[in-house]
């Protein structure tokens, strides 16, 4: 700026200097985001004589001030004739690609289209063109989706957008949602998100926007996941970077117990299936496991990163993922620096985890022995083994019958066979008595949590109820009584809140 003052000085009777050096500095004054300056460069300007070239200088400094502003409706005009003016083909290019995103921005979808069309036509960077693509599903009208889908499913597929595939599901899922197809955009979305190959930009709005499809839809759990992915790498100057915390932090609160009623729901149900039919169940978690886990293995071929060290994380990964297949609990790893003990929440999720693996077993020894055969070391030595060969054939069948409860312990800890589901599931009266209590605890744990955390009181509402119609006896019963008192009264439902008070 001190330049192009000093020029406008030294050159003032020279028009053809002094002008364009005005358009660049007001350039610089937009830049340096001082817009009173540069819009007070641009009125005198206007003003006094000025030459073609400071002209043209003019309105693209113009279209930049306007910008900068944020007046994207008065932008477009100033823009379509620097885009006239311009003979140099990359600049045209990239100031079509930007007209496309100021049409976008105040709703002129089709001219945006044609804008993004046009960078494509003019045979741009290999980039240009592809943001331009990306962008076109964003303004694109729903008569030409599955022909878009199709290109972008082509796209995925070649190699030299191996790095971009984020950018591409992305695309495909703004399609879908567009045309009202939530569930295949999710599927787009966590597609794009499993597939980025960096934590950038890109990866960060794949994760916002399907955090914030899963947050509308009330699937708080599958939220919670997302969103803490999605601010470990979403820009802090984001425009919703703060509403993004707000909600992670709220869903590291309620998720817990949310995913304790998901687990509780799911086993209860697979415990009252019919036999085929929760084996065929088992029978498909474990073949999208094994499905999985070779596709990863051929990718990780593919790229030359399968490793030793490798290895033990995809495993771990491996069971991660099995977990996940199966309702489970969502242990959070908050508080680390808290003893587990003085933890109620840290301590929950461990004896949520604990029955999901062990079921109800006793606190005593060889508990992880379903069929205890315990022998008394006392007592094998009263044993004459030269003498008594029973002894000895009932020491081996003791020994056979420990090796045998091995081999199904070990079943139950691999998520590839059957035995690791069947373990999980309250098939017995004491389990599903188990099974209740953690039910019933989460109920009221997360119907207050959602309450005084994510704040969807319709949804605490249904929480709660649920609670005293499945479990009329709950002590917590007063407990209850007093939140339902408090969401009606904050959802300006007066009599009812006044029902619950009496209570």
């Amino acid at each position: 700026a001190s330049t192009f003052n000093y020029i406008i000085r030294l050159y003032s009777t020279q028009p053809e200097v002094s002008s364009v050096a005005r358009a660049w500095l007001a350039r610089c004054y937009v830049a340096l985001e001082w817009p009173y300056d540069a819009e007070d460069v641009l009125d005198k300007m206007r003003r006094d004589s000025i030459t073609p070239e400071g002209q043209r200088e003019l309105t693209t400094t113009r279209a930049a001030y306007l910008i900068a502003t944020e007046q994207y409706e008065q932008a477009i005009p100033e823009l379509r004739k620097t885009i006239k003016s311009t003979k140099h083909k990359l600049q045209r290019s990239r100031l079509n690609f930007l007209m496309g995103q100021m049409q976008h921005e105040v709703g002129l979808n089709d001219e945006a289209y044609k804008s993004f069309a046009r960078v494509v036509r003019s045979n741009p960077p290999y980039e240009l063109a592809f943001n331009a693509r990306i962008l076109q599903t964003e303004v694109m009208s729903g008569n030409s989706s599955k022909a878009m889908i199709k290109k972008l499913q082509r796209m995925a597929k070649s190699d030299k957008n191996k790095d971009y595939l984020d950018q591409v599901y992305y695309a495909i899922g703004n399609i879908y949602l567009a045309t009202g197809d939530t569930l295949k955009c999710i599927g787009a979305y966590e597609k794009g998100a499993e597939e980025s190959t960096k934590n950038g930009a890109a990866k960060a709005m794949v994760l916002l926007r399907l955090s914030q499809i899963y947050w509308e839809a009330e699937k708080y759990v599958d939220a919670q996941r997302t969103y803490a992915q999605c601010i470990a790498i979403l820009n802090k100057e984001h425009e919703e970077y703060a509403e993004s915390e707000w909600r992670s932090k709220a869903l590291d609160e309620a998720g817990p117990h949310l995913a304790a009623v998901q687990l509780q729901d799911s086993l209860q149900e697979l415990a009252k299936m019919p036999e085929d039919e929760r084996l065929a169940a088992i029978d498909r978690i474990i073949e999208a496991l094994k499905k999985k886990e070779k596709e990863e293995a051929k990718k990780a071929a593919q790229n030359g990163t399968a490793s030793t060290a490798n290895t033990g994380a995809q495993d771990q990964q491996t069971q991660n993922r099995a977990n996940n297949n199966t309702p489970q609990t969502a242990a959070t790893s908050q508080n680390r620096g808290t003893w587990y003990f003085y933890n109620p929440q840290t301590v929950q999720s461990g004896k949520q985890e604990f029955q999901r693996r062990w079921g109800n077993r006793k606190n005593e020894d060889n508990w992880r022995r379903s069929n205890k055969t315990v022998v008394n070391n006392a007592e094998f030595e009263d044993y004459n083994y030269d003498e008594d060969s029973d002894s000895i054939r009932a020491a081996e069948e003791t020994a056979m019958d420990d090796e045998e409860q091995r081999r199904l312990d070990s079943l139950a800890n691999d998520p590839h066979h059957r035995e690791f589901y069947l373990n999980q599931i309250p098939f017995s009266e004491e389990q599903m008595a188990s099974s209740n209590q953690l039910l019933e605890e989460a109920l009221f744990s997360g119907g207050i949590s959602v309450m005084e955390k994510i704040q969807n009181y319709p949804y605490a509402l249904r929480m709660l109820m649920r609670l005293l119609e499945d479990f009329p006896e709950t002590q917590s019963k007063a407990d209850v009584y007093y939140h339902l008192f408090l969401l009606y009264w904050r959802m300006d439902d007066t009599d009812r809140a006044q029902q619950y008070r009496t209570l």
